[in-house]
């Protein structure tokens, strides 16, 4: 506990930077596994503190585990400007939507999508394409969903964050390949 509070006091005093947040979501991570409970109310007397609210993706993404709840709580962060939606590229590749309900998914893809900025959206494809394609090949694809990520005018705009994606045309490709092959009827909508 002593240990505990130092390192929370640390990540307090050194507001906003990396290193402390990756420290605690690791020293945290034993927690998570010993006491859900526990780890969740933690979570969340972090993301009501200004001070360590910074840490909370981080700590999250140590658990290895995204719930319904946490999910929308670091939606609500985003959304209210206290994390950097940024931070969501933190859970591109694990499996952590395991346990989200598709509604709360819906939700994280429309936030990322509603920054109309191309690299919130290779963010979003990334996640996509793992959580749907990627070693999924039975899995079906979420159809309005798909329709918007693939047709989202960001990928159809000219910028240069796009050509510092290298997996970008690849993860849309994929999907894209994907959502043909299980619905050939709307293969129009998305050429």
């Amino acid at each position: 506990k002593e240990l505990l509070n130092s390192i929370i006091q640390l990540a307090k005093e050194l507001k906003s930077k990396r290193t402390p947040a990756v420290f605690l979501g690791s020293y945290l991570q034993d927690s998570f596994v010993q006491n859900k409970t526990e780890w969740k109310k933690l979570v969340q007397s972090f993301s009501e503190d200004d001070d360590l609210v910074y840490v909370v993706p981080m700590v999250i993404w140590h658990s290895r585990e995204l719930t319904n709840d946490l999910a929308i709580l670091l939606i609500d962060l985003a959304k209210a400007g206290k994390i950097s939606l940024l931070e969501f590229r933190l859970f591109e590749y694990v499996d952590f939507f395991r346990e989200v309900s598709q509604n709360v998914i819906d939700e994280w893809f429309a936030l990322l999508l509603s920054q109309n900025d191309v690299v919130f959206s290779l963010i979003a494809l990334s996640t996509y394409h793992h959580l749907y394609v990627y070693g999924k090949q039975n899995k079906k694809l979420p159809e309005e969903l798909t329709l918007r990520l693939l047709t989202h005018l960001t990928f159809f705009t000219p910028s240069n964050k796009i050509m510092s994606d290298q997996m970008g045309e690849y993860n849309w490709a994929g999907i894209a390949d994907k959502f043909i092959e299980q619905l050939p009827d709307r293969a129009l909508e998305i050429s």
